[in-house]
């Protein structure tokens, strides 16, 4: 249920080894994934666009296209960046007991919009807000005995309901950083919400 963050106008992904201290909480321990996004460009406009179209050995298609656009709103002093998605995967799983076909398809749309400012020479301010709402149908399970062999078939299961999932994710930050000259003082503050909502 953790946010699926894509990859698409990230500037890198860093592998922390655990543990981390409080700025990422009690849960890494173990370490984590730094998910480092695209900051605005105060000097440029920029736009790029991606379709993706894909098929799933006993699916239906999937589609995606994602959009990312750059604009300096006054030079070198104020810019956005907003990049924004739409993923239709067809899904694999049947349940023929219930005459349904691809019980786990599922659509996720969404979106991050960042706005980066100067406060003078050596200060600047970056908020940020992600958005992400994932609906999946159904369950991605299939039934199997102890020894791993399908119940029925490799792509099939057998509920009495529906196993539909909402998820939805929305992340807010605000970055401040000031340079010293001897040092960097940076300020973060962020606040995320989570609503899940699902009858497995």
């Amino acid at each position: 249920y953790a946010l699926d963050y894509k990859a698409f106008d990230l500037q890198r992904i860093e592998l922390l080894s655990g543990p981390q201290g409080t700025l990422y909480g009690a849960s890494a321990m173990g370490g984590l994934l730094k998910y480092v996004t695209q900051a605005p460009d105060l000097g440029v406009f920029e736009e790029r666009l991606q379709a993706e179209v894909s098929s799933s050995r006993h699916g239906r298609s999937n589609y995606a296209g994602r959009m990312a656009i750059n604009a300096p709103l006054v030079r070198d002093q104020l810019g956005v960046r907003a990049v924004a998605f739409l993923e239709e995967s067809g899904g694999v799983i049947d349940d023929p007991a219930r005459g349904r076909n691809d019980v786990d398809s599922a659509k996720a749309v969404g979106g991050r919009f960042s706005v980066l400012g100067k406060l003078g020479e050596d200060a600047d301010i970056r908020l940020s807000a992600t958005y992400q709402d994932i609906e999946r149908d159904g369950s991605t399970l299939v039934d199997r005995y102890v020894t791993g062999r399908p119940v029925r078939g490799e792509y099939e299961q057998s509920v009495l309901l529906d196993e539909p999932l909402e998820q939805n994710i929305q992340l807010y930050s605000a970055v401040i950083n000031w340079d010293l000259s001897w040092a960097t003082l940076t300020s973060a503050t962020g606040w995320q919400e989570l609503e899940l909502s699902t009858d497995a």
